[in-house]
């Protein structure tokens, strides 16, 4: 008898952990998720144009230390995205890989209130892939963090278009808007196309 509570118990703590690690939120979204984990997960979109609006939706992980960044990789393909976050550092390059002949977004945290914005510096007529446009996202405050100032979640989704297989070194500023001069960030992601 006392068997059979201990397995019970197991399997209802089995069946909340594996619970935990899938649900929805959104629209079609599949996330897998333990603890601060990084993300990886798949959302269905009818038209491009609507992404944006499904990414403002989503959970983000967000870094508290001053040198590393999460970005969220976000490959477009046939209506659907495919979603996965990298931690990026101005200490060392960080290696991304993408499929050929697809759009991808690399969502940056952004915060509008240190009036800074993410810069892309990469080789012109790039026959790996090629820079195509840049958007703002506003991000509502997660409940945890209302009531705190100086707090935002809001990013900047950077599209890109792959072409050939190949390795393209792209290199990240966070540039100040007043125009300083001074980047508070750089990071080096290495796209590799496949």
């Amino acid at each position: 008898m006392r068997l059979k509570k201990i397995l019970y118990v197991l399997l209802v703590i089995a069946l909340i952990f594996i619970t935990s690690f899938f649900y929805q939120r959104g629209k079609q979204v599949i996330k897998y998720r333990v603890g601060e984990e990084l993300l990886e997960y798949i959302f269905n979109y009818d038209d491009i144009s609507e992404v944006d609006d499904i990414l403002s939706k989503q959970d983000y992980i967000y870094s508290g230390q001053s040198y590393n960044y999460i970005v969220s990789v976000i490959v477009l393909d046939n209506k659907k995205a495919k979603v996965k976050e990298y931690e990026i550092n101005n200490l060392y390059p960080t290696n991304i890989s993408v499929p050929q002949n697809k759009e991808f977004i690399i969502s940056f945290p952004s915060n509008a209130m240190i009036n800074c914005t993410w810069d892309v510096d990469m080789k012109p007529n790039s026959k790996t892939m090629e820079f195509v446009k840049k958007t703002y996202i506003k991000i509502p405050t997660p409940r945890k963090f209302h009531g705190r100032d100086g707090l935002n979640f809001n990013r900047e989704n950077l599209y890109f278009k792959s072409f050939n297989s190949g390795t393209e070194k792209i290199v990240m500023k966070y540039r100040d808007n007043t125009d300083s001069g001074v980047h508070p960030y750089v990071s080096t992601l290495n796209i590799i196309v496949k």
